[in-house]
């Protein structure tokens, strides 16, 4: 019996990483590293988002427990790209600056290698309308396919909304 490794991450639009974003991962394995704020926890994050059941999930794991721990990161922010906190100059409300601020579509694979030639790919597509921040309003739909699957190739049944009996439909 093999191995399942992973092969290849994959995102779109998560946190900071805005557009489409992705990296190959040696079967011999990988390090993330860079200086603070490059995204590292975002990643782990990101990998998170699919492979922890959705009521277990934390964010920024690395950081729990601390007092640097950041207790503000969710779904919502990071399909929408929050990137700071600002004070309206007007009202002195502070809030969160995003990146994206209209409808926005967001995804994440996860490409597994089963060393054999075998790929499977996990994903995880979330669609988020126009002038909310609410979680109650993030549409997400997961997805397991038998192959190597393009994250960008699937905006079409993303990016107005999931699309899940068109996207079902593709083979």
């Amino acid at each position: 019996m093999s191995q399942h490794r992973l092969r290849r991450v994959q995102l779109v639009n998560w946190g900071t990483f805005d557009g489409a974003w992705s990296f190959d991962v040696p079967r011999k394995g990988l390090l993330l590293t860079g200086p603070s704020g490059a995204g590292k926890s975002s990643v782990l994050d990101a990998m998170a988002s699919i492979l922890v059941r959705p009521a277990r999930l934390k964010f920024n794991a690395a950081a729990q427990g601390t007092e640097t721990g950041d207790r503000e990161r969710s779904l919502v922010t990071y399909v929408l790209g929050a990137y700071k906190r600002e004070t309206d100059t007007e009202t002195g409300e502070v809030g969160t600056a995003f990146l994206r601020k209209g409808p926005t579509w967001s995804g994440v694979a996860l490409t597994f290698d089963d060393g054999r030639g075998a790929l499977t790919t996990l994903l995880r597509l979330f669609h988020l309308r126009a002038g909310t921040v609410s979680g109650a309003d993030l549409k997400s739909m997961f997805v397991l396919a038998p192959e190597e699957v393009d994250l960008l190739s699937l905006q079409p049944y993303a990016k107005d909304g999931i699309e899940n009996r068109r996207l079902s439909q593709v083979s």
